[in-house]
């Protein structure tokens, strides 16, 4: 027999097989996402493809959000910027993807690329659909105009000081990455950090 590999298949299966979380869950999202390589059967436009074609679009559209808040969230971010990147490539009008993608650029310190995507957004989006950028938007490139540019510590390159204040704190910074996570699905949340003085509350709370 001739082994056939089927990317519809290897993608399905990748975010079937994914565990609900933990390190795995980033691995198995990363392989499917990678067996992605375009809409399902492009050529074909009868009635009965278009339903599966745009679900199987929002799954890897889904994958690719979660993928760059998991890479953030271990402080990845040059991986969390490759998501972005592909994610806006995936669909060029998705305006809350460009801001996501200024954020994570100013956190490495990178503000000039940072606002130059603002103005990438807001050329394409007069251009195609006729509109300007939102508020949010607006004020997140009105916020990067006046931030000074302070390059964060990427993942790998954690102080001493850093690594020191959190010890200890791996239940209570995990707690705070899950609400995190939420929140950025739409589904608010709130943390209050709470104990003796001296505790590295205020230090857990920076980091953060």
């Amino acid at each position: 027999a001739i082994p056939v590999a089927l990317d519809l298949a290897t993608f399905e299966d990748g975010l079937s097989a994914a565990p609900a979380a933990g390190s795995g869950r980033r691995a198995a999202l990363t392989a499917a996402v990678d067996a992605y390589t375009g809409d399902l059967l492009p050529d074909c436009y009868d009635d009965w493809i278009l339903p599966e074609r745009e679900r199987l679009r929002n799954a890897f559209a889904a994958a690719l959000d979660e993928l760059m808040l998991l890479a953030e969230t271990e402080r990845d971010y040059p991986a969390a910027i490759a998501h972005a990147r592909r994610l806006l490539r995936h669909d060029p009008l998705h305006e809350a993807s460009y801001r996501r993608l200024m954020r994570l650029l100013a956190l490495t310190g990178d503000r000039a690329a940072a606002l130059q995507i603002y103005h990438t957004c807001a050329t394409l989006l007069r251009r195609e659909v006729g509109v300007a950028p939102g508020p949010e938007t607006e004020q997140t490139y009105t916020r990067l105009l006046h931030q000074d540019e302070t390059p964060v510590t990427l993942r790998g390159e954690a102080s001493s000081d850093t690594i020191a204040s959190l010890v200890g704190r791996q239940e209570e910074w995990s707690s705070l990455q899950q609400a995190w996570r939420q929140a950025s699905r739409g589904k608010p949340h709130w943390a209050l950090i709470t104990g003796e003085a001296g505790m590295g509350k205020s230090r857990l709370a920076e980091e953060m």
